[in-house]
């Protein structure tokens, strides 16, 4: 028999026992089982959109919202025109995840921002970075600006010095001071008057945070990591110092974050 005769006798029957197989599953109780996880994972969205939805209302009214109010919002929101564009993107990503912190930040970008500040043009762009940002990423993004805003205290060190043509800036600059196993974020105010870096500094916990976050935050595009500015030997290892700074990728993210946040960061009590 010819080969070619062989090889297509050979892919037929892989293709009949390809059919068969296909023809069970669909048949079988499979099917329906994976058909009725996706459908789940839909269902636990919308619970998740909803209760964001609750939280945003309770805060602008300073009151809990009735089911009536929130849906009306919830409508208002969808017929918004970039609102199938942005589900697609917004509420396909929260479906994918097992994460409720993840769907509560993504349904309140989804369902905030059409009624936020931020111009249409750049609710794309945010968009593309929040499709990415875990909610961890957000809270250290949030607390580097908030850093970076902080008032720089008349007696406190500049880690950059400052030459005397320079006038000296009115808030604090944010270092990352990094090792191999462990990172802090530092500002002005939390440089040592006398740049001595010993156990009781560095043991702060509130210093600590998540290397993993900075990193994420750097790829989004929303953090520059300067050049290493110095380096501290200690008996925990080396550290490196690094300038942070927020890029306007990154004070856009913010802003559109404290529009919603009432959303993602259930604690927010209403205003009275």
């Amino acid at each position: 028999m010819p080969v070619e005769l062989t090889t297509a006798i050979t892919a037929i029957k892989a293709y009949r026992a390809s059919a068969k197989a296909i023809d069970w599953v669909n048949k079988s109780p499979l099917d329906a089982a994976i058909q009725e996880a996706g459908a789940k994972a839909n269902r636990e969205m919308t619970q998740v959109c909803f209760a964001v939805v609750r939280a945003l209302i309770a805060v602008r009214l300073g009151r809990d919202p009735n089911e009536e109010e929130v849906q009306a919002y919830m409508l208002a929101a969808i017929d918004d025109p970039s609102f199938p564009a942005r589900t697609y993107r917004l509420f396909g990503e929260g479906r994918k995840s097992t994460s409720d912190r993840r769907r509560r930040l993504l349904a309140s970008v989804l369902f905030g921002m059409p009624f936020s500040k931020v111009p249409a043009d750049d609710v794309d762009r945010l968009d593309m970075v929040f499709e990415r940002m875990m909610p961890g990423d957000a809270r250290l993004l949030m607390r580097l600006s908030d850093l970076a805003k902080t008032p720089l205290l008349p007696d406190s060190q500049m880690i950059e010095p400052v030459s005397d043509e320079e006038k000296r800036p009115a808030t604090c600059e944010v270092f990352a001071l990094r090792s191999d196993t462990a990172l802090r974020i530092i500002t002005s105010n939390d440089y040592p008057k006398d740049r001595t870096f010993n156990d009781d500094f560095l043991e702060q916990s509130r210093l600590l945070e998540n290397a993993i976050e900075l990193d994420a935050l750097e790829v989004l595009g929303c953090v520059s990591v300067g050049e290493q500015n110095g380096t501290l030997k200690h008996s925990s290892g080396y550290h490196g110092f690094y300038r942070l700074l927020l890029t306007p990728v990154g004070e856009l993210v913010v802003k559109a974050l404290v529009e919603v946040r009432a959303g993602f960061e259930p604690s927010i009590t209403p205003k009275p």
